[in-house]
């Protein structure tokens, strides 16, 4: 104890002569935990867009899914052009067959009304995918263009004599 007083002065520190006992302690130091692995749960992938395989084909899919787009196109043709019932559904029978995901991949004419990619989808702000899931959009937009002398725009309006009154098969 004598040497830490001799140490006090010489810094010029006040003595420590009535203290009787210095504790020190040692420095703290973390205990050590035993590493215990963390449960992590595996990164959550979002779920993938099923892949849902059309057949694109002229009179392609199912002839129940044929069946109602013609009816559908009979009450949409009822309804805003009557006298036009007949035209269309030949056309129509020529361009797709029926088939609502008919795709031209040569001419990129989609959908039941095969609007093409270069014209009708620009004019009416329309995705392929629009035009496919859409078809009484695309035959309600088909009646107006008819309405207003557009029907030659449609390759199988020439040949539409060839599908009269034929219903999908």
């Amino acid at each position: 104890m004598k040497w830490l007083s001799v140490l006090l002065k010489w810094k010029s520190v006040p003595s420590l002569d009535n203290i009787t006992e210095i504790k020190i302690k040692p420095p703290i130091s973390e205990a050590k935990q035993p590493h215990v692995p963390v449960a992590t749960t595996p990164p959550v992938k979002p779920p993938e867009t099923p892949i849902i395989k059309r057949d694109i084909r002229w009179r392609g899919g199912a002839l129940a899914d044929r069946l109602a787009m013609y009816e559908m196109v009979n009450r949409v043709c009822a309804e805003l052009a009557p006298e036009l019932t007949k035209d269309i559904q030949a056309t129509i029978a020529g361009e797709s067959g029926w088939n609502q995901w008919c795709i031209n991949e040569k001419s990129k004419d989609y959908g039941i009304a095969q609007f093409s990619a270069y014209y009708y989808l620009k004019e009416y702000k329309m995705t392929p995918d629009y035009a496919c899931e859409h078809p009484e959009e695309c035959i309600r937009i088909m009646v107006k263009n008819f309405k207003n002398g557009r029907a030659s725009n449609w390759v199988a309006y020439q040949h539409r004599h060839k599908y009269f009154n034929t219903k999908p098969v």
